[in-house]
């Protein structure tokens, strides 16, 4: 009976320098793994972070870009109603020395009306063209706006995309 016992304590001796060395081994192997996987996400972080740098510094050009041409139309709109309400006030000049025409009797003061009435009708005629040009104005603006806005979205998707590949992968 003594012998098998010596027998499995002879075993177990011997298997417990292959179970430390097996140990110690798979302690290298995770080692090695991290080694492995920190080397990766610095050379992923290398570059990434010139990628991302130019593509804020893009983004920031463009949203300046957008912010000027927001305020340009923002200026636009603003004259814009500022010149028809010149525009409306001119024409209720205009019917109201109209009015004084008709019911003139005396030729002198009717020719007076009418040299009134030629000046109220150039300045309407002028400010309906500045209303013109200034609706043109404001649709070029809007079309350049969104242009403009619409690739400033896509920086920053791209911008989003590039913060999505810095962050570490999932752990298993």
């Amino acid at each position: 009976m003594k012998r098998p016992v010596l027998f499995l304590f002879v075993c177990a001796f011997c298997a417990a320098p292959a179970a430390a060395q097996n140990a110690s081994q798979q302690t290298l192997d995770a080692l090695l793994n991290e080694v492995r996987q920190l080397r990766l996400a610095i050379e992923r972080s290398n570059s990434i972070a010139p990628r991302m740098q130019l593509l804020m510094q893009r983004a920031q050009i463009q949203d300046a870009k957008v912010t000027r041409i927001s305020r340009d139309l923002q200026d636009v709109r603003f004259n814009l109603a500022h010149v028809s309400s010149q525009m409306a006030n001119g024409k209720a000049q205009l019917d109201q020395i109209e009015g004084k025409i008709t019911q003139e009797q005396n030729p002198a003061k009717r020719a007076e009306f009418e040299e009134v009435r030629q000046h109220f009708k150039t300045e309407v005629e002028q400010v309906t063209a500045e209303d013109q040009q200034l609706r043109e104005r404001e649709s070029e603006l809007t079309s350049q706006l969104r242009l403009e806005q619409g690739a400033l979205d896509m920086l920053e998707a791209k911008l989003d995309a590039l913060e999505k590949a810095l962050e570490p992968p999932p752990q298993q």
